[in-house]
């Protein structure tokens, strides 16, 4: 509820129109048109009469947009350890976590676009860079071919998930070369709950995620100038990573656990084989 701008390339300025994409998207729920989404939700009883009931009218299908827009701005998370820790509770994050904070806003960069604040605890910017995560000359070669109008489309939903342009992120939606690679800054809580990451899901683990920025992530000539070698150690990423785990709601702490150790093993394996 907090991002000025929906999807990873922002084409959406809302929720409720970010609602409506992936339920027409062919390679996503797949549905041809909005009357047939509308036409499915009538046949069912109990959320026709529940629509007429909020909204004092038959189902449509900005309603059925206004829906889930509604119940995705009651998914708020500001109740993790770190909250605990920076209202003052000094015991409620680990050493390790503690030392990985000093490092989130010192030599990992990271604070530069997963910006914090008391007044708005989010951990991102809600900005757009080019992290390294894609090939130069893929980008080179989408950008190409955007800019002389063989991009195939002009539906940025078809664009962004089915014509093999997705890599050129903001790109699609400014036409501005500046923004060819980027993608807007995802914020950080329930990190351990949300895998894989990066636009492309590409990173397994969060070690993987950490071990990209420390190389300065792959070279392009779009590459966000905030993006350089880091040089930590590898205790330096695990403190790090201690801290991104902090940021946790308690409804899923059980199974951020898990899934930490289950990360954590792949990243030691990952290590001795190199």
């Amino acid at each position: 509820m907090f991002n000025t701008s929906q999807f990873w390339d922002g084409r959406a300025a809302t929720l409720e129109e970010q609602a409506k994409s992936p339920i027409l998207n062919p390679i996503e729920m797949g549905m041809k048109s909005p009357d047939d989404v509308v036409a499915k939700i009538k046949a069912m009883p109990r959320y026709r009469e529940a629509f007429e009931r909020v909204f004092g009218r038959e189902v449509n299908f900005d309603d059925i947009a206004r829906a889930l827009a509604s119940y995705e701005r009651t998914q708020v998370s500001f109740d993790s350890p770190f909250d605990h820790y920076i209202a003052g509770e000094g015991g409620a994050i680990s050493d390790s976590a503690r030392r990985g904070w000093k490092i989130f806003n010192g030599s990992g960069h990271c604070i530069s676009c997963h910006a914090f604040s008391r007044e708005r605890p989010l951990f991102t910017d809600n900005g757009f860079h080019n992290v390294g995560v894609s090939s130069s000359a893929a980008l080179a070669r989408n950008a190409t071919a955007m800019s002389a109008g063989r991009g195939g489309s002009t539906n940025l939903d078809k664009l962004a998930t089915d014509s093999g342009m997705s890599d050129l992120g903001r790109y699609l939606v400014t036409h501005q070369p500046s923004d060819i690679g980027a993608f807007r800054t995802p914020d950080l809580r329930n990190l351990l709950v949300t895998q894989p990451y990066f636009h492309d899901g590409s990173a397994a683990t969060l070690w993987e995620v950490v071990d990209h920025f420390n190389r300065g992530g792959v070279r392009n000539p779009y590459l966000d100038r905030a993006i350089v070698p880091l040089d930590l150690s590898r205790s330096d990423e695990d403190d790090l990573i201690a801290f991104l785990a902090t940021l946790t709601s308690p409804e899923y702490s059980e199974a951020a656990k898990a899934e930490y150790d289950r990360q954590y093993r792949i990243s030691r394996v990952a290590v001795s084989g190199r």
